[in-house]
């Protein structure tokens, strides 16, 4: 009993320590990757042929403890793919048609150490090719924390990547072959929810050569009016479609009520031409599962009761021709 109770105690110390050494674990993972910041996230710029563009991101260390930040910065492919249209970043993204730019971007600093709490400005500078198509092209600006290089001042520097973060830039090099082409498909408004939010959804096929930038909303109505509910027309949602590539999107009602019959529309567009947009418009009813049980019991209560007052009144009438 004594060894037994002896080897609980063992177990219970050992699932302790290592409970907190979770605890404390996930903390300094979650301090380590606090600690690298990049901005802004995304950016958009327009480049020309035989001419140089300039744009700039800021690297930040936002360390609590007193520790000196090294990081390095480079220039990778990016692009999305997958259901989720997730981003893809990376060297063996290299060779597509969209991509080309990486070769042409160079930096003010290839790398550089913070203190807590300083900030960095990087420059970076892209020399576009004379007689480079127009269309878009991509490149995230990848950061990534390291250890203390051996030589700060050498060009083969031994480095461990401990964290990276990447700022994505949207680039459109300027010129008359530049083709915004493609579609909006599958706009679809569900029906019926047993349960709120409402949500609706579309996909966009983008067949051109640059990034197309949809707009989408929504809006609802009462059955019976054309008074608002609800609508985001004023402050759309935005995504950015790569060319070549199909991303689905979505959007919800967040504040539908439990029940309730609404008018819905969707609207999406990619341009100021009206052809360039698609909508869709459904009456949608929210009704909740214990709601549906409760009509199907009043209707099933009504036929019974009528198909027992029919044959009541059919009893009724056999007794007074009997009579």
């Amino acid at each position: 009993m004594k060894l037994y109770f002896k080897h609980c105690l063992v177990s219970m110390a050992v699932a302790l320590v290592a409970m907190l050494g979770f605890v404390f674990g996930a903390r300094n993972t979650y301090a380590i990757e606090s600690t690298l910041t990049v901005s802004p996230m995304e950016q958009k710029m327009t480049v020309y042929p035989g001419k140089t563009s300039t744009g700039s991101i800021k690297v930040s260390n936002q360390a609590s403890a007193k520790e000196t930040l090294y990081y390095t910065v480079s220039a990778v492919p990016f692009t999305r793919s997958g259901d989720k249209y997730n981003p893809m970043i990376g060297e063996e993204l290299s060779g597509g048609d969209y991509s080309d730019i990486v070769k042409w971007v160079t930096f003010s600093s290839n790398f550089g150490d913070l203190e807590p709490n300083e900030q960095d400005e990087i420059i970076y500078t892209v020399n576009v090719p004379e007689g480079t198509r127009g269309g878009g092209q991509y490149f995230a600006i990848l950061v990534k924390r390291t250890e203390e290089p051996s030589d700060s001042e050498g060009d083969n520097l031994t480095l461990k990547e401990i964290i990276q973060i990447a700022s994505v830039v949207y680039v459109t090099v300027s010129g008359s072959d530049i083709r915004l082409e493609g579609a909006i498909r599958d706009n679809n408004i569900p029906t019926f929810f047993l349960r709120s939010p409402i949500t609706a959804s579309f996909a966009v096929e983008n067949t051109g050569n640059t990034h197309m930038e949809i707009n989408y909303y929504m809006q609802v109505f009462p059955i019976f009016s054309d008074e608002e509910v609800y609508t985001n027309e004023e402050n759309p949602s935005l995504a950015i479609v790569l060319p070549g590539t199909t991303r689905y999107v979505s959007q919800e009602w967040s504040e539908a009520p439990l029940v309730g019959i609404f008018k819905v529309r969707q609207v999406a567009a990619y341009g100021s031409n009206s052809d360039d947009k698609s909508i869709t418009e459904k009456i949608v009813i929210i009704c909740p599962i214990w709601l549906i049980f409760i009509i199907v019991f009043i209707i099933t209560a009504i036929v019974i009761y009528l198909v027992m007052k029919a044959k009541s009144r059919k009893n009724s009438r056999k007794r007074i021709e009997t009579e």
